[in-house]
């Protein structure tokens, strides 16, 4: 009976998990046909060596038309870009990396500003003039300005806006790193309006 009982929960756990990846699956086939933009599924196969590191690597390469540069995105927002491509895989920074920048523009005001990783959790938005209006929880979109992203991708959401000289001290949190990643888009062809 408890084998019966064991074997019948390891079957709903595989069931629940091949349904999450149908559920995600379906998620991105329907955020790529609504995007302009020519995107190439991928899937995460690693994460870099170190407890702090903010790179991943993806199952696809330059044989897949991949390359170093490219932006990565989910439906809920920009991911990270490309830093380096190999024929079958290719490594991710991710926007928390400190490395990583974007263009990004506020949703209600139109405020530009560059949306920086800081290696930590959330991202701070630099170069924000003090006379700008932003506010917590507003939502952060791509500019276009960098042309990695093409306009319009969500970016995050502001969490705090503090003043500063001579620009404001914004911390945002990623949206596209909220639930996780397993499969994620490339931007192959960024459609820039």
């Amino acid at each position: 009976m408890r084998s019966e009982l064991d074997k019948l929960k390891m079957e709903n756990v595989f069931l629940k998990n091949e349904l999450n990846t149908a559920d995600r699956a379906k998620a991105l086939a329907v955020f790529q046909s609504h995007t302009p933009s020519k995107t190439l599924a991928a899937r995460i196969i690693g994460t870099g060596a170190g407890a702090n590191s903010k790179v991943v690597f993806v199952d696809r390469g330059t044989a897949s038309g991949v390359q170093r540069g490219m932006g990565v995105v989910t439906p809920d927002g920009i991911v990270g870009k490309v830093i380096a491509a190999y024929p079958t895989a290719s490594q991710v920074a991710l926007i928390t990396d400190s490395d990583f920048a974007a263009g990004v523009v506020t949703q209600k005001g139109g405020v530009h500003g560059t949306l920086k990783g800081q290696g930590t959790p959330q991202c701070r938005v630099d170069y924000v003039a003090i006379e700008e209006k932003v506010e917590a929880g507003e939502l952060l979109f791509t500019s276009g300005d960098d042309r990695i992203f093409p306009r319009g991708f969500a970016a995050g959401v502001v969490k705090s806006v503090r003043p500063g000289q001579p620009f404001q001290e914004i911390l945002a949190e990623p949206t596209g790193l909220q639930r996780g990643l397993e499969d994620v888009l490339i931007l192959v062809e960024g459609v820039h309006q």
